[in-house]
C-alpha cells in the first residue's frame, strides 16, 4: 500500500493527537481517584499503573489501528494496543523483500518503507537508560509461549546484542 506525503503528514498529526490524549489520560488517572474508578481495574493492576514512572515517555509502546479515508483524511479508531511489538518483524521482512522488487526499486527515491524495529529498540533503550541512571541493562524478552512468535523474539534479541547488551 502506498501513501502520499500528505497522508504521512496526516498520520503524524493523528499520532501526535493520540499521544497527547493518552498522556493526559495517564496523568489524570494518577492524579484523580474519580478518573481511576472509570477504568474498573482490579487492585493489583491499579497498583502497577500507579507505580512511579522513571522515564519521560508515558506511552513507550503504542499501535493505533484506524480506518482511514484517503480522499478526505478522516479516520475512525478501530483499536489501540500498548502491549506488544505488533508484527514489527514482519514489517522488517517486507522491507528486505522489497529491495528485490524491480517495480519498487524503479520508484525510488520517491517511495520508502518505514523501519520500525531498530528505531523502537533505540527508543526503548533510551527509556531504560533514563530509568536506570544510564546503567547497562540486561534485557529479558518474554511472552506467553503459546502466543509467542519466536522469530520476532530472536530478532529483538539480535537487535539488543548488536547494541552490546545481554538479551
Amino acid at each position: 500500500k502506498f501513501f502520499t506525503k500528505n497522508d504521512c503528514r496526516n498520520f503524524e498529526k493523528i499520532s501526535s493527537q493520540f499521544y497527547t490524549i493518552f498522556e493526559k489520560t495517564i496523568r489524570a488517572y494518577w492524579a484523580d481517584p474519580a478518573v481511576r474508578e472509570l477504568f474498573h481495574f482490579n487492585p493489583r493492576l491499579e497498583q502497577l499503573v500507579m507505580h512511579p514512572c522513571r522515564y519521560s515517555s508515558l506511552v513507550p509502546m503504542l499501535r493505533v489501528d484506524i480506518f482511514y479515508n484517503e480522499e478526505t483524511g478522516a479516520f475512525k479508531v478501530c483499536e489501540f494496543n500498548t502491549d506488544g511489538t505488533s508484527a514489527m518483524y514482519e514489517n522488517q521482512m517486507m522491507d528486505r523483500f522489497l529491495t528485490e522488487n524491480n517495480a519498487w526499486n524503479a520508484l525510488k527515491p520517491d517511495v520508502y518503507h518505514q523501519e520500525l524495529m531498530d528505531s523502537w529498540a533505540d527508543a526503548f533503550l533510551k527509556d531504560v537508560h533514563e530509568a536506570s541512571g544510564n546503567k547497562t541493562p540486561s534485557i529479558a524478552i518474554a511472552d506467553y509461549l503459546e502466543n509467542a512468535y519466536l522469530p520476532e523474539l530472536y530478532a529483538f534479541e539480535q537487535l539488543f546484542k548488536e547494541r552490546g547488551l545481554k538479551a
